[in-house]
């Protein structure tokens, strides 16, 4: 557990006081103890973190068959940044209603947000795992798409990030043979980035990528086009 500056989480901070020179309030997250040294931070953004795409794997269709679009990927750092139990950065209902949204991933394609680039994660889906003062993990289910394309989404300290969704939900044309897709999942002001390159094609549908190594900046929010959760350009 440790407290930084939301607006640049280089910065540690005993309270609010402490964050003067860069705005913003002094926030509590949940860390591996090795998070200083181990995972690499975007400084001068929201609390970023920049993580390796271990694999992603798309599966696209038509428009007339959108059901048939599929998408499972992860990010497996050596540790994730998760906000404090009912703080802005869980992603859990706590005192709000059912259907609002703190959570939501990005997909941007070769720098240019695609035409639908969002999946929202309405509060309801998730539950805390562990013990609330320190948490293990976040986990959102919908195993029968109710509430959007995501089935399962997972958030864990240790584990890192992955992600099953299929649909309608799901971008089209998200990958190719020499695409660059960048993914990003944002629960309240933090944000996990990642970017997926050297995509394997099959039958022209299907693409794979695998091994990729953690990006230079979290180019979802720069992106050109899309729109943010509630209507409002990130």
């Amino acid at each position: 557990m440790g407290n930084f500056c939301e607006n640049d989480p280089s910065l540690q901070c005993a309270d609010d006081g402490d964050c003067t020179s860069v705005g913003g309030t002094c926030a509590l997250y949940s860390f591996s103890t090795d998070f200083a040294y181990s995972l690499k931070l975007e400084v001068g953004q929201l609390p970023g973190l920049l993580l390796p795409g271990t694999l992603l794997s798309y599966h696209d269709a038509p428009a007339w068959h959108a059901s048939a679009r599929s998408v499972a990927w992860s990010m497996k750092p050596p540790g994730v940044l998760l906000g404090l139990a009912k703080s802005v950065d869980d992603p859990r209902c706590n005192d709000d209603p059912r259907g609002t949204v703190k959570a939501f991933m990005r997909f941007v394609r070769d720098g240019t947000a695609l035409a639908h680039p969002q999946i929202e994660l309405p509060c309801e889906g998730w539950h805390l795992r562990g013990d609330p003062a320190n948490p293990r993990s976040y986990e959102y289910r919908d195993l029968w798409g109710v509430r959007g394309a995501c089935r399962k989404v997972t958030i864990d300290v240790g584990a890192g990030i992955t992600a099953q969704c299929s649909g309608p939900g799901v971008p089209a044309n998200m990958a190719g043979a020499h695409a660059t897709l960048d993914v990003a999942v944002k629960t309240g002001t933090l944000r996990c980035c990642t970017q997926y390159t050297s995509f394997r094609t099959f039958r022209r549908s299907i693409a794979i990528s695998k091994d990729n190594p953690s990006p230079d900046s979290c180019n979802v929010w720069r992106a050109p086009g899309g729109r943010s959760a509630g209507g409002a350009t990130e």
